[in-house]
């Protein structure tokens, strides 16, 4: 009789050796050497961080029957890609011990059809927000919840390694400079619909290397700082250590300024010295100024600074308002503005102003009137990389 099996052939006593054992319910360390087959299902949802002690050799094979954790570990749990498997039900594993408590896994098989590791497809299980998101070996995933993102973590870690994230609602992802870096450097508030992509770079620093909305607008100019105006002559702006930051394109909003004095204009210069002292002439400022029925054109050759809005009263309600943006290159800076102002009468006046000045390092920035304090108003600065 082949090998004492009782059976009559090889192949025969080979099945007899080959038979499925009771099932056997997760723990944390599973002990699948005591099984009583070499089949066997794993019930449970016990994280499991090991097998049991068994002889160097003895092959196990398993399937999972739900959802549990298996713990890579370098020697006593070895698992494809160094990394932790999370299992479902139908999954099936081929166990190997090496004796001494410690078991390789040989080859794992999800019922799913997606692989292990990941090879560039697929679409991973819901991620519910949390301070840090863990991403698993897919490359597509839904983000749940409204908790706050701070960091985003790969289950199996690589420069590199990407993923595609479409969130379900509205949260906060949270800038960090090196850990989770957000287009612009700024908090992205998400809603529904909303996608990025995710890269991972030097170790543990995630890059968002590009963010859609869901109503396919750009990500907003961050808000970088704000003031309010009584009485002011000047309202400087330094923009060094926003430019050491990386941010190269301004807007700046102007918001119900009011003026000290009567029929004066909203003007804007620039400094090359951190406001030290400011550029006064040599402004390419053309513009039109228009209110029903009428358009003037002004500034036709240089200025002393850029214009900003028409003349504007102190009478009544009259107030100006605009919205400038300001770009920096290397050896200009272009500044372009849309200015209103409201009469007295009510009647809305408009201007708009495409400026220019030819000279590097510009790093700073002042509005006022041409005349007089500013009386009332508040201003805003944005900027994006």
């Amino acid at each position: 009789m082949a090998g004492g099996t009782g059976a009559s052939t090889a192949i025969a006593a080979t099945d007899n050796f080959s038979t499925k054992g009771a099932d056997v319910a997760s723990a944390t360390t599973t002990d699948i050497g005591a099984a009583t087959g070499r089949f066997v299902h794993i019930t449970g949802t016990t994280t499991i961080t090991g097998f049991g002690t068994k002889t160097a050799g003895v092959v196990r094979f398993l399937a999972f029957d739900g959802a549990l954790i298996l713990t890579h570990n370098a020697t006593t749990l070895i698992l494809p890609g160094a990394a932790n498997i999370t299992t479902a039900a139908g999954d099936t594993a081929v166990m190997i011990s090496e004796g001494g408590g410690n078991w390789r896994c040989l080859s794992y098989s999800k019922a799913s059809g997606v692989p292990v590791i990941n090879t560039g497809a697929g679409k991973g299980s819901a991620i519910a927000s949390a301070s840090t998101i863990t991403i698993g070996p897919e490359l597509f995933f839904h983000v749940t919840g409204t908790t706050t993102i701070t960091d985003i973590d790969f289950t199996v870690p690589g420069d590199g390694r990407w993923a595609v994230l479409e969130f379900d609602g509205a949260l906060t992802l949270t800038h960090h400079a090196t850990t989770l870096v957000l287009p612009g450097g700024a908090n992205i508030i998400t809603a529904a619909g909303d996608t990025c992509m995710v890269v991972q770079d030097s170790s543990d620093n995630i890059h968002v290397v590009w963010y859609q909305t869901a109503a396919v607008k750009p990500v907003p100019f961050a808000k970088l700082t704000s003031g309010t105006l009584s009485s002011t002559a000047t309202q400087a702006i330094n923009l060094s250590s926003y430019l050491s930051a990386g941010y190269t394109k301004f807007r700046l909003h102007l918001v119900d300024i009011k003026p000290a004095s009567d029929g004066v204009f909203l003007v804007m210069d620039v400094s090359t010295n951190a406001g030290s002292s400011y550029l006064n002439s040599n402004y390419i400022s053309p513009a039109l100024a228009f209110q029903a029925g009428t358009v003037a054109a002004y500034n036709s050759s240089s200025t002393s600074s850029f214009t900003l809005t028409d003349s504007t009263g102190n009478t009544g309600g009259e107030t100006a308002h605009a919205v400038v943006e300001i770009e920096i290159y290397s050896a200009s800076v272009a500044v372009y503005s849309k200015g209103s102002h409201i009469t007295a009468s009510g009647l809305c006046r408009g201007l708009i102003m495409e400026g220019f000045h030819a000279t590097a390092g510009v790093n700073a920035v002042r509005f006022y009137q041409n005349s007089g304090n500013m009386a009332s108003g508040s201003w805003e600065l944005y900027g994006i990389k």
